[in-house]
């Protein structure tokens, strides 16, 4: 029997916690989700990750489950296709912690900014961001 917050088709309770997603994924939902208004005046008010984390909520609340774990159904049911042939969801490689009450293209950029300072690629990295592994009930 599946301890509380897990779903009965998780194995390991719990284990949607280990997910991440990538950058490419974050920039697409971003673009994808954002008040088209924000984008047009330049302004970052509407886009917070909390705005986001709303948008999250509606979208996951019927089926109980995070972001992560839902893409990563799709991934693997064949429903979606891997962005340029990388998965936008994988085990997590880096933890982030930011201040929900910034802009989430700020988040972008510093992830970005992470990367490129570290000479790392990011197609090789799947960003554990509470937003899209948390499940938003």
């Amino acid at each position: 029997r599946p301890s509380a917050g897990a779903s009965s088709s998780e194995a390991v309770p719990g284990q949607h916690l280990f997910l991440g997603v990538s950058l490419a994924y974050m920039r697409h939902f971003f673009e994808t989700h954002s008040p088209r208004q924000a984008h047009e005046s330049g302004s970052a008010d509407p886009t917070t990750t909390a705005a986001l984390a709303r948008v999250i909520g509606r979208l996951t609340a019927r089926a109980g489950k995070s972001v992560a774990e839902l893409e990563s159904e799709a991934l693997l049911q064949g429903w979606v296709q891997a962005e340029g042939g990388q998965p936008s969801v994988g085990r997590a490689t880096i933890f982030v912690s930011h201040a929900q009450s910034q802009p989430f293209n700020n988040l972008i950029s510093a992830l970005e900014a992470h990367l490129a300072l570290s000479g790392e690629s990011e197609e090789h990295h799947f960003f554990w961001v509470d937003v899209f592994v948390i499940r938003q009930d």
